[in-house]
């Protein structure tokens, strides 16, 4: 049997939590890993991944699809209704999370 079957067989429930499927705002999160210490980029790359519209968002969606249609379980949806605060730099150095207006 594919060991990816198996494994999805063996599968009773999946959750994810704060997992941004259709992408997140980003901005201000950018501005807290572009304060120099990131000279890499790896965690602007990683924002990039998850921005509203991204490719990567949408190949994870491509991917998955034909999966979600053969698991034969039940999928119960979690979601926010309210607004949820994001981190805004409030100095230098500091953040602080506060509600989008």
């Amino acid at each position: 049997m594919d060991p990816q079957k198996s494994i999805l067989n063996a599968t009773k429930g999946i959750f994810f939590f704060g997992t941004p499927h259709q992408g997140l705002r980003i901005e201000e999160l950018e501005a807290m890993v572009e304060d120099g210490s990131d000279p890499d980029r790896q965690r602007s790359r990683f924002l990039a991944q998850l921005q509203e519209g991204s490719d990567f968002l949408a190949s994870q969606r491509e991917i998955l699809a034909p999966i979600w249609r053969t698991f034969e379980r039940s999928i119960i949806s979690f979601y926010e209704t309210l607004k949820t605060p994001t981190a805004k730099k409030v100095s230098h150095k500091y953040y602080r999370f506060c509600f989008n207006r």
